[in-house]
């Protein structure tokens, strides 16, 4: 394969050289060469003359003549036999052929190889062979599988048929060779599962010793592969289980001052209670073995001797579950994971050798462990009468992880890490409160008090008259004159209760109550990862002889940075190797959500949203760091802090300032936000440099360009105030200086659905519905922290070419993204079948870029107009079928829509002067690029027609028109239209 064949031709006129093994399959170039050469070269010829020659060649060309189109079938079988109620047989066969495909293949795809194979799967219950009142339940699931696969074309000769060359074999080696060339796979599996003895006593509680708390499992799985590559491949796994699971009894809680139930206003007091007995408890012990042998073919050189290669492993796992509600409101959950590998010697083992293995210490070794910690308490504040519509839950996970070092660096230590997440649910269900009321409570139910106050009044006031006539000793009147009193009295009488007043004062009443829901989430997420950790742990984590990691740590909790360092040195936990390159890292994510549900009237309904999340990431290499005097001397080298943030915000005040154009033109020539963005900068310059005056105990000084030392128009600390006043419309002395706001702004979405329920408009609309939302999220993308900073700094650093004060955090980007989805939105079905909406969105995103000092301004807004109407039996016109018009008796739905989007992405650049030293005196406009941007109308009619019940027709036409904003690209003009009809199968 690596030498040159070289010999001649039969006729010995010319010479054959061949390298390796070439065949057709791999043929994709075929160059001939002719050359006439010198008389003293011709090696070929000796009477050669030397003198140019004239003459033909022809070369047969190689042309595909036909296709294959033999074809190839394929079948399956199945057959299956139940053993009446002791065991199910099923058994499978599986034959495709060369040449078979599916409809939907080409030539191509279509199969090239002869595929055969079989399965046996069966299952017995092996337990019907014990008496039934023994409890034992034994499942045995024993399945076989074989599949051969011969190709078309033989590995080893790829330009011949693989029938071809087993045709010129022996009978002895062609099955030899056919084994060899074939892919063959067989499986086997012996498994016994969830082996159980159960309770026979059901009136008998299990006790925690009971062998029905046991569960066994085991496992045996075999396959051997071999194809031309390789001789053989077995892997033989065995996997044993060992399950324990025990649930205690139910018991009732200890309710030590149940006696106070009677007593309302003590039911936070009555309702204490204890459970004395957890909920369950479990264990798992997993063991697997696995052995894998693979032999590998040597087809050039079947003579050489190729050694096996053996991989195996062998651990124990174990899962440890603890469950304990408390109380009622406390509740406690534990979970657990550990994993030990045994080192075992070279080859394959027996039973007996395993066995021996897992008693040997120095052969076992810890890889894994992890647990986690769950405790859930709901907060007992509805107990108390008055605040029974506040729910209040805590939550708190802590979580430890250890991993063990690699073997070949266990210099290295050990890596372990825990992490702690903090959460409180608050919710105010303020319709609760309301009804306590009966009042307010007529008012939610939609419904008017007037009715039943009105009768309130009306039966006082007869009670007071009636009170009245028997102290006055009233004289009865005459019969004939009653009549004519009473009409007199009636003439006079004025309502109890103006009922247009008293509905107005329900309104306002009603609308006071606006406020339905509130929910408040707010959790932390903290966690620590410490690598070259030498202690290996005992029991949960812990190491008992050196307390490491410390109990609280194991736990979850999160220690004091400075604390933690000082534990680990003084307990030696910590690997003294140089060459450790992983970083201690802390981690801490804020995330604060809060909703709130308004309807100050029925149909209208307002919900807010707030949110923050602020998310920060800080690592070091703290390790050993020796010096020529302390051997040991641990530092912590290049700590560095990553993070971003995000918030809710609100810049509806600026949504609607747009750029300033030149006359007459659609150029861009200032954006009023810029100028406001780029003037800002001069109080914040002016408020910082006093600030840190104030600290320090020193005088602010001015530059020559009109800001402050230290803190000029590009200093970072000045950006982003400036940045963010402007575009939120506010006051600059309202704006914190600090880029991490404490406290989200609201976002809303407005949906008002009564429209329909107006009096005027009932008998024209079906349904309607208004909508309107705005969000708006500021997001500092990535912040990290600056190496060269120092807080107690009095010196200038250095940037950008001015003398500006280093942040503490240099932050990339910082951006605004602003929605109306909708800004206007109106969706209105009508009784006559009618439907049409129409909806108006805008956006707009912000971003300042500080690695070049740009503002880019992505604006969009968009006008959507649709109509739809559905209607049955529609007479066409102008068509008629024996005299009569035309019909069509199905629903058919016409539906037209159009929109108008206009987007511009705009590039700002700020103070274009020739220096790049803004003043307070300098007027040269900023550079402004439009990036891109373009106009897209959109017109699409569609008619639908359900022909019967599984044949629908659809008919279209789409007109899309994109003008661009800008040179760089084209107007584009795109028209769709046609028929599509769609046929359903019904089952």
């Amino acid at each position: 394969m690596t030498q040159v064949f070289e010999d001649w031709d039969v006729n010995t006129k010319g010479r054959v050289k061949v390298l390796g093994n070439p065949d057709l399959s791999n043929l994709r170039v075929i160059m001939i060469g002719i050359k006439n050469p010198a008389r003293d070269q011709n090696e070929f010829n000796t009477n050669d003359d030397g003198l140019p020659k004239c003459g033909e060649i022809w070369v047969n060309e190689l042309r595909l003549t036909d296709f294959n189109q033999q074809g190839g079938w394929a079948a399956n079988g199945r057959v299956t036999a139940k053993l009446a109620d002791f065991g199910q047989v099923n058994v499978a066969g599986q034959r495709r052929t060369i040449g078979f495909g599916g409809l939907e293949q080409t030539l191509l795809e279509r199969s090239q190889e002869d595929m055969r194979g079989f399965d046996v799967q069966s299952q017995f219950a092996l337990d019907k062979f014990f008496p039934e009142n023994f409890g034992l339940r034994l499942p045995m699931y024993y399945d076989y599988s074989y599949k051969q696969i011969r190709p078309r074309f033989n590995p080893i000769q790829p330009d011949v048929e693989l029938a071809s060359t087993l045709a010129a074999q022996t009978p002895d080696r062609r099955r030899e060779y056919l084994n060899r060339v074939s892919d063959i796979e067989t499986r086997r599996s012996l498994n016994f599962i969830n082996v159980q003895k159960k309770n026979t006593k059901a009136a008998k509680t299990p006790l925690p010793w009971s062998i029905s708390n046991f569960t066994g499992t085991y496992r045996y799985t075999e396959v051997v592969k071999s194809d031309i590559y390789t001789n053989y491949d077995s892997t033989r796994s065995h996997t044993a289980i060992l399950g324990y699971n025990y649930s205690f009894p139910t018991v009732k809680p200890i309710t030590p001052f149940k006696r106070y139930q009677k007593y309302k206003s003590l039911k936070i007091i009555s309702d204490i209670n204890f459970n004395y007995l957890p909920n369950s408890m479990a264990f798992q012990g997993q063991v697997n073995k696995r052995y894998n042998t693979i032999l590998f073919r040597n087809n050039d050189n079947i003579e050489s001797i190729v050694i096996p290669n053996y991989d195996q492993t062998f651990d124990f796992n174990r899962t440890y579950n603890f469950k304990y509600d408390i109380t009622k409101s406390l509740r406690f959950n534990y979970s657990g994971q550990a994993r030990t590998i045994f080192d075992e010697p070279q080859g394959y083992h027996r039973i007996d050798t395993l066995i021996s293995t897992i008693q040997r210490e120095d052969l076992a070794r810890l890889n894994a462990y992890q647990h986690s910690i769950n405790v859930n308490y709901a907060v007992p504040i509805d107990k108390l009468p008055l605040l029974d519509f506040v729910k209040i839950s805590t939550d708190y996970k802590g979580g430890f992880n250890w991993q063990g070092a690699m073997p070949a660096y266990m210099q290295l230590g050990n890596t372990i890490s825990n992490s702690a997440n903090y959460s409180a649910n608050g919710q105010f269900n303020f319709i609760q409160l309301y009804n306590k009321n009966k009042f307010l409570r007529t008012l939610n139910s939609n419904r008017s008090n007037y009715e039943r106050v009105l009768k309130e009044k009306e039966k006082k006031q007869a009670q007071k008259e009636k009170e009245e006539r028997k102290q006055n000793k009233e004289i009865e009147t005459k019969p004939g004159n009653d009549d004519e009193v009473d009409g007199e009295e009636d003439e006079q009488e004025k309502p109890l209760i103006n009922e247009t007043l008293f509905k107005t004062m329900e309104f306002g009443v009603r609308a006071l109550m606006s406020v339905r829901n509130v929910s408040i989430n707010y959790s932390v997420t903290e966690g620590t990862s410490l690598p070259g950790f030498m202690p290996q742990p005992d029991y949960l984590g812990y190491n008992i002889a050196t307390g490491a990691p410390g109990i609280p740590f194991i736990l979850g909790k999160q220690i004091d940075d400075e604390e933690f360092k000082r534990s680990i040195l003084s307990g030696n936990w910590l690997t003294t190797d140089t060459t450790l390159l992983q970083f201690y890292a802390r981690t801490n994510t804020e995330n604060l959500t809060a909703n709130a549900t308004l309807e100050p009237f029925q149909g209208f309904r307002v919900t807010v949203t707030a949110n923050r999340r602020y998310a920060e990431s800080a690592q070091e290499n703290f390790r050993n760091n020796p010096t020529p005097t302390e051997p040991i001397n641990f530092e912590s080298l290049t700590p560095q802090t990553t993070g971003n943030f995000s918030m809710s915000f609100n810049s509806i005040r600026t949504a609607f300032i747009n750029p300033v154009l030149k006359d007459g033109s659609t150029e861009i020539d200032f954006h009023p936000l810029i100028e406001q963005f780029e003037d800002n900068r001069f109080y914040y310059s002016k408020t910082l440099a006093e600030e840190r005056a104030q600290r320090e105990n020193d005088n602010a000084s001015l530059n020559r360009n009109g800001y402050y030392a230290g803190y000029g128009a590009f200093q970072q600390d000045v950006l982003i105030p400036s940045f963010l006043a402007a575009y939120t419309g506010a006051d600059p002395e309202k704006v914190s200086t600090n880029p991490f706001w404490s406290i989200p702004l609201p976002n809303w979405r407005v949906n008002y659905s009564g429209l329909g329920q107006i009096e005027p408009l009932k008998k024209y609309i079906r349904s309607a519905s208004l909508n309107h939302s705005y969000r708006s999220t500021y997001t500092i993308s990535n912040f990290i922290s600056a190496l060269e900073y120092d807080q107690d700094q009095n010196i200038l650093s250095v940037l950008k070419d001015t003398l500006d004060y280093l942040p503490q955090f240099q932050i990339q980007q910082i951006s605004i993204a602003e929605q109306f989805g909708p800004l206007a939105g109106i969706d209105v079905t009508w009784k006559n079948n009618l439907s049409t909406k129409f909806e108006y969105t805008k956006s707009r995103t912000v971003a300042l870029n500080f690695s070049n000092f740009q503002v880019q301004e992505m604006t969009e807004s968009a006008i959507v107009i649709g109509a739809g109407y559905r209607t049955k039996e529609l007479k066409l016109p102008f068509i008629k079928i024996e005299g009569k018009p035309a019909i069509l008796k199905n629903d058919i739905n016409f539906r037209a829509d159009v929109s108008i989007r206009d987007n511009k992405q705009v590039l700002y650049q700020l103070d274009q002067d020739v220096d790049r030293t803004p003043s307070l005196t300098d007027t040269e406009k900023d550079q402004v690029t439009v990036v891109s941007g373009n106009r897209i109308v959109n017109i699409a009619p569609t008619i639908d027609y359900k022909i019967s019940k599984s044949l629908n027709l659809r008919i279209f036409y789409t007109r899309n028109v994109n003008s661009p904003a800008n040179s760089l690209s084209f107007p584009r003009r795109n028209t769709n239209f046609g028929f599509s009809i769609r046929y359903t199968l019904m089952p």
